[in-house]
């Protein structure tokens, strides 16, 4: 069977400990990693359903694991090919769209780079120039995932988190489209790349709802646990409009108010219908 190795970008404690991997808007902060883990998630569904076994060693919202630890656990692991997911800033606030990164010498990274690039094109998404950037000694482009791995390898930047257009779609109101045909676009990549047909669900189309488990909790203006807005009681029921990620030691999912809400199962059930 099949294995790969899902790389999560960064992890949920980068920006804290000053790795600077997302973006500031009106005072939030909007993580890369969080993006990362949503797609992960994802891709890691739609790969198991077509067959392919995977390896998800940084977890989904978890502290960071060191690059050459990981990549040290996915040579010793001897996997078929490892994906590594990320998002993308620039100081230019007009640059936009996604692209992959191959090792240089790498024919095989390559072949799937390209295919990446087409189910992008295909999805109707642009491409950060040609969409394709050889990772090679020297440059800004020499990453350590496509360089230190022993398979196949690729790292893909999917838009820009600094640009307005797809920071709606990563962080913002598009999101849970844009991580579901994200994915979709990856996995579709990867059945092709090792001759799969691909078998689409039509992604994970079933709405999540919270029910509040505590007598009474606090709801939050913002993901601050310190910016307090209404309490809310036992029994309620609310919409999800942002799935779970890490906020400050814990983790809230934004509901449909626009309001946030702890992700603490002791304190909410969440369930799909």
């Amino acid at each position: 069977m099949v294995r790969v190795a899902i790389d999560i970008g960064h992890g949920s404690d980068t920006w804290e400990n000053g790795g600077g991997k997302g973006v500031v808007r009106n005072g939030v902060v909007y993580e890369e990693h969080n993006f990362n883990s949503l797609v992960a998630q994802e891709l890691d569904r739609l790969l198991r359903s077509n067959g392919i076994d995977t390896l998800l060693y940084q977890q989904p919202f978890s502290p960071e694991i060191g690059l050459t630890q990981r990549t040290n656990y996915y040579n010793a692991q001897n996997v078929d090919l490892v994906w590594s997911i990320h998002a993308n800033a620039s100081s230019t606030t007009s640059a936009e769209g996604r692209c992959a990164f191959y090792w240089y010498t790498a024919s095989e990274a390559r072949r799937l780079a390209e295919l990446y690039v087409d189910e992008v094109r295909n999805a109707g998404y642009s491409t950060h120039g040609t969409g394709l950037h050889a990772s090679q000694p020297g440059s800004w482009t020499n990453l350590h995932i496509c360089r230190e791995t022993n398979m196949t390898a690729v790292l893909t930047e999917n838009g820009f988190m600094t640009n307005d257009v797809d920071f709606q779609m990563i962080f913002g109101s598009g999101q849970a489209t844009y991580v579901a045909n994200i994915a979709r676009i990856h996995a579709k990549a990867i059945c092709r790349f090792f001759g799969i047909s691909f078998e689409d669900d039509g992604g994970s189309t079933e709405q999540k709802y919270i029910e509040i488990l505590a007598d009474s909790l606090w709801t939050y203006n913002t993901p601050d646990w310190n910016d307090r807005a209404v309490i809310v009681n036992r029994g309620e029921v609310f919409t999800v409009i942002r799935d779970r990620f890490y906020v400050d030691g814990g983790y809230m999912y934004q509901i449909k108010s626009g309001l946030y809400i702890t992700a603490n199962p002791t304190y909410v059930r969440v369930y799909t219908r």
